[in-house]
């Protein structure tokens, strides 16, 4: 009798021991983030060359296909259609980011 006890016992706890680990290897998931999305504020073409074609017109327009005018116009312009709100997991894409990728 005893034994039975002590088998079912032992089972309850691996049972719980395997759970545990389960659980926290989720966890270990859902927090990691690659390199790149960790280094893309940064590291990004948003963030690294848009800053330096707004300092130079011509390499802006060569880029762009358009002048700092037209692609503020079209910002204004297309901002209600693709602008997206921040979440408790992550940082929204910005709308001028959007338009740059949607261009280039």
């Amino acid at each position: 009798m005893n034994d039975e006890i002590d088998m079912i016992i032992i089972s309850l706890l691996c049972e719980e021991e395997v759970r545990i680990e389960q659980e926290q290897a989720r966890k270990k998931q859902r927090i990691r983030l690659h390199d790149i999305s960790n280094s893309r504020f940064e590291e990004g073409e948003y963030y690294t060359l848009l800053p330096r074609l707004k300092k130079d017109p011509i390499r802006f327009h060569t880029y762009f296909r358009m002048s700092q005018y037209k692609f503020i116009e079209l910002l204004q312009i297309m901002q209600p259609h693709i602008r997206s709100m921040d979440t408790l997991f992550r940082k929204a894409i910005g709308v001028e980011e959007k338009l740059m990728v949607t261009i280039t």
